[in-house]
């Protein structure tokens, strides 16, 4: 299973966005996004899906495959 810490990762990395940015843009606290990141804590599903969906304007598809070459 995939954790959404991961996806969140993924996206953020592929849009070559920070943490930092990350987190202001969706108004978290950066802190949170280390511990999704790191798999410490696990954020909903929406969370999950707005961040990935509008940082990286990505289809699900796309998440997919970069899941895939993660691994």
């Amino acid at each position: 299973m995939v954790c959404g810490g991961k996806l969140i990762k993924l996206a953020r990395e592929a849009r070559g966005m920070t943490q930092d940015e990350v987190a202001d843009a969706f108004g978290v606290n950066v802190r949170s996004i280390q511990r999704w990141e790191a798999s410490e804590s696990e954020p909903k599903f929406f969370t999950v899906y707005s961040i990935i969906t509008s940082v990286c304007k990505l289809t699900l598809s796309t998440v997919e495959e970069l899941y895939l070459e993660d691994h």
